[in-house]
């Protein structure tokens, strides 16, 4: 039986709207890229939609030879899957070759790009054989196989190797024809030749420069090499040779300066020209034909086990000589028969009985034999000393002169025994009756007057000091007998002197009331005041008592909130960590009865306190209670009383007491009261009420007046009598 398979048609290029389930559907219209037309259609049984399922669009596109990539066609492999031509977006893939149809061709991989060949890599058409990214870590990785180099060959004289930018080599980098040339510059200005088996030469006058152009080495002319700098030339070598005889070197911009080399012989320094040292002032040159000059503005120094100075005719030393070793000999003689020796910190010793001789033969120092020094003269020996110091037996076979010489014994006729010898107005020996010594007692009789220290065994008297030398020894005055040891008036500085040294008597009389009295402070405390280090209430320019502090004041603390805390304390600079006063600040120092004075304050200036807490005190922790000792304000005003200052008021009420001047007045109802009167009530009922003495007789009644006002004595109630 025939069947009928219907399809929708078109003769359009528009895809149908909708199709039923299993629906075909074919558009006959030239189909492209861009529309529906010559396709088949099939209306999708899951949703209705329409979807593409063939047509003749399809067919064209594959209907090609195998293997040859055609134009607006799929791509379709030969038998052995290859196709002839691949053009992917602007890269081609054509036979070997891979090419761009326009723009660069980029490979980019996240791995290693690998290329395997066996034969060469030929760009032999291209200009710009290989380009490499400029800022890359790594731009051209070329891995050694191996036996295998790197290797740039070309045969052609203009073809050449550029590199771009600078180029950096991990290792050598070989010229290898004998006459090679490295250029330098974009005109090749600067060249550097292979000499072969010779050297490296810079072209003409070109140099080598080093860190600027003032350091360089270059040949300004044929035969003449130049080395500049502008501030040193430093050679560093073992040996600097000039290997031909003759040679001059030149200094100075004209050449003022030369040293010669005078074959198998010396270097000669030309005229008057000096070799110096340092400055100017050290030099060795020649002045004068003949002579050779060594100057120096401190010290020619010599340092050789011999120095042999051949002199025809003298040898002139202008200033000092010094033989350095502390065990130098000076030889003299050609046989060095006379030698002075120098003994290490000690002297100049001439050799066995060799003498130091003076004009002629006859006047001379020497040592004739062991242990004797021969001072010999032919007229008279003079010795000019203030002392002449003889510590032996003097032997004086002539005459003696006696001026200044002091000697172990002398005896002189007009001094008297035990008396101290003195120089008179002359300078001659004297003696005088008020300075006598008899070899126990030195006794001075005239009034003395020492200027400077006297020390007498430990004692040292200066001016009006009277101190011992020998540290922490003590100072005894001890009168003779029943004297005793007065202390003038106006003592009254006991700085430095022990519990048990001299008092004043102030001091006295303070230890007889119990006080022990320290310095007086600048104010004291009304309140509580901060210790904390850094924020405390005792720093420059804190106030306490309407006093502004500064560093250095001395404070009473006496209202600490820690009642320990209280005492004597010094102010510090701010931001200081505020302390005690050193007269204060161990419980040794502060005792029961310690008083201090206080200079200035709105409340507490000028009164004394004293402190009252009982001893033992440990400081710090004991409680200390400081009460006003002296000055005013020692009352405490009662009830009913006031006290500012110095001034106790009388405090009035509102009804009963009044105050006028001197006077204190009763107020209220009551306005006569005599001598025995009793008041009677309160300030809040209205007052105080006279209670009158009763005038009618004993056996009376105490009631309110009729008024009502009043208290007064009767012998009647409600009318009757009793």
């Amino acid at each position: 039986m025939a069947t009928t398979i219907k399809i929708k048609r078109g003769t359009g290029t528009s895809a149908p709207g909708s199709l039923s389930a299993g629906e075909l559907a074919y558009t006959g219209g030239s189909g492209t890229s861009g529309n529906s037309g010559s396709r088949l259609f099939i209306g999708n049984p899951a949703d209705g939609s329409v979807l593409v399922i063939g047509g003749k669009y399809f067919a064209d596109l594959a209907d090609h030879t195998p293997g040859t990539l055609t134009a607006s066609s799929a791509i379709i492999t030969d038998s052995n899957s290859k196709v002839d031509n691949l053009l992917v977006d602007n890269l081609q893939l054509n036979g070997n070759t891979i090419s761009t149809t326009s723009g660069a061709l980029t490979i980019t991989t996240t791995g290693t790009l690998t290329v395997n060949h066996g034969g060469t890599v030929d760009a032999s058409a291209q200009t710009n054989i290989l380009s490499i990214k400029d800022n890359e870590a790594a731009s051209l990785d070329i891995k050694e196989g191996s036996s295998s180099y790197l290797k740039f060959t070309t045969t052609n004289s203009s073809e050449k190797v550029v590199v771009g930018q600078d180029a950096t080599f991990a290792d050598d980098v070989s010229l290898i024809s004998d006459a090679a040339v490295l250029n330098f510059g974009a005109d090749n200005d600067v060249n550097l030749t292979h000499v072969a088996d010779t050297g490296l030469l810079l072209n003409s006058t070109s140099v080598f420069q080093f860190r600027d152009s003032a350091l360089k080495i270059g040949s300004s002319a044929d035969g003449q090499l130049d080395i500049d700098a502008d501030t040193l030339l430093e050679i560093t070598a073992p040996t600097v040779q000039f290997d031909t005889d003759g040679q001059v070197v030149s200094f100075g911009a004209d050449g003022d300066v030369t040293l010669t080399h005078v074959a198998d012989t010396a270097l000669r320094l030309n005229s008057g020209m000096a070799l110096q040292f340092r400055d100017s002032a050290i030099g060795i040159n020649s002045s004068t034909d003949g002579q050779l000059d060594i100057d120096a503005d401190g010290e020619v120094e010599i340092t050789s086990p011999i120095v042999d100075i051949n002199a025809s005719t003298s040898v002139n030393i202008s200033n000092d000589l010094k033989l350095d070793s502390d065990s130098a000999v000076l030889g003299f003689g050609a046989d060095n028969d006379v030698t002075l020796t120098h003994v290490a910190d000690t002297a100049l010793m001439l050799n066995s009985s060799m003498a130091l001789r003076f004009r002629d033969s006859a006047l001379s120092v020497s040592s004739p034999s062991d242990g004797i020094l021969a001072i010999a003269a032919d007229t008279e020996v003079d010795i000019t000393a203030t002392t002449i110091d003889i510590n032996g037996n003097a032997d004086i076979s002539g005459s003696l002169g006696v001026g200044s010489t002091t000697m172990s014994t002398a005896k002189v006729s007009d001094l008297t025994n035990n008396r101290i010898v003195i120089a008179g107005t002359s300078g001659e020996l004297e003696d005088d009756a008020n300075f006598t010594f008899d070899g126990t007692t030195f006794a001075v009789t005239a009034a003395t007057d020492i200027t400077g220290d006297l020390d007498v065994d430990a004692v040292n008297i200066n001016g009006s000091t009277v101190s011992t030398t020998t540290s922490n020894t003590d100072l005894t005055l001890s009168p003779n007998g029943t004297g005793t040891v007065k202390v003038p008036s106006g003592y009254d500085d006991r700085s430095g002197l022990g519990a048990l040294s001299l008092v004043t008597k102030g001091y006295v009389d303070a230890v007889k009331q119990a006080l022990d009295i320290k310095d007086s402070v600048h104010v004291a405390s009304t309140a509580n005041v901060s210790l904390t280090a850094g924020s405390s209430g005792l720093e420059a320019g804190d106030t306490i008592d309407g006093v502004t502090l500064v560093a250095g004041d001395r404070v009473l603390l006496k209202n600490q909130t820690d009642a320990s805390e209280n005492g004597i304390y010094v102010a510090v600079a701010s931001g200081g960590t505020p302390g005690r006063s050193s007269d204060a600040d161990a419980s040794v120092d502060v005792t029961s009865g310690m008083f201090v004075f206080v200079e200035e304050g709105t409340t507490n200036a000028d009164q004394g306190y004293v402190l009252t807490t009982n001893n033992v005190i440990t400081l710090n922790t004991t409680d200390l209670t400081f009460t006003q000792f002296s000055g005013a304000g020692q009352i405490t005003a009662g009830n009913g009383l006031t006290k500012s200052g110095n001034t106790i008021n009388v405090v009035p009420d509102a009804v009963t007491l009044s105050v006028s001047a001197d006077e204190i007045k009763l107020k209220g109802d009551v306005t006569t009261t005599a001598l025995g009167d009793l008041l009677v009530g309160k300030a809040s009922d209205g007052g105080y009420k006279r209670l009158a003495v009763s005038t009618g007789g004993a056996n009376q009644l105490l009631q309110i007046n009729s008024a009502g006002n009043d208290l007064e004595f009767t012998n009647s109630i409600d009318g009757g009598t009793f």
